[in-house]
């Protein structure tokens, strides 16, 4: 091959591929990648799966740092690793993380590989890990399954006297947390109502803040605007 030729074979390689990946070949049946914002956007504009599994993913360039991709569409992060039981004994352990958000804030990935590093760090020390979760993940967990547990008020009663959420009550504050505190409302004035809410120097959502960092604030705000 010819000095001209190996030059205009780099030059189309470069031109025809996106963060590593070659532009005609889709992610959706790579089980392994490079993470970033652009490649989960593009993730995310290909056929969603259409099983009741989700589909898999692993970042090439964080370890035990995975995407599931649900026949919904929805994408979310999680840390997979295996968990020692006993001597030779192992069981896959999966730790939810966040979602992903299409052609939401650029550093998305970046922030949850921090997250997993840390904790890949902490079960190498065997330190425990300090939890600061972003708020979405507990809203999230809750509206999966805190709402099919008992009432938190209750929760400090004798068993005989906790009481569970009913039906009108669970579709009530579900519709709160994922309309109102997530933004996954499809009304439009709605969704103008809650991005035009946030004034000031602190521009940061309640969804996005990690819990540390949630002030009264943040929560009458999200109450004003039920």
């Amino acid at each position: 091959m010819d000095e001209i030729t190996e030059t205009r074979n780099c030059i189309n390689g470069l031109i025809n591929c996106n963060d590593g990946v070659p532009m005609n070949k889709k992610l959706i049946h790579m089980k392994s990648f490079d993470f970033s914002t652009n490649q989960l956007n593009k993730l995310s504009r290909e056929p969603n799966p259409e099983g009741k599994k989700p589909q898999k993913h692993s970042d090439s360039g964080c370890k035990n740092l995975f995407v599931y991709r649900y026949k919904n569409g929805r994408i979310a992060f999680y840390m997979r690793y295996n968990e020692t039981i006993s001597k030779g004994k192992y069981r896959k352990k999966e730790i939810y993380l966040s979602d992903f958000i299409p052609y939401g804030p650029a550093e998305q990935v970046d922030e949850v590989r921090i997250e997993v590093s840390k904790r890949n760090q902490s079960r190498k020390e065997d330190k425990p890990v300090v939890h600061d979760p972003i708020f979405s993940t507990i809203v999230i967990k809750f509206v999966r399954e805190g709402l099919e547990g008992f009432r938190l008020k209750y929760l400090t009663k004798r068993r005989g006297t906790m009481r569970k959420y009913d039906e009108k009550n669970k579709k009530q504050i579900r519709n709160i947390c994922l309309n109102v505190i997530l933004h996954r409302t499809k009304k439009p004035e709605l969704l103008q109502r809650l991005t035009r809410a946030i004034t000031g120097k602190d521009t940061t959502y309640i969804k996005d803040k990690r819990v540390s960092k949630i002030i009264p604030e943040d929560i009458e705000m999200c109450a004003v605007n039920q």
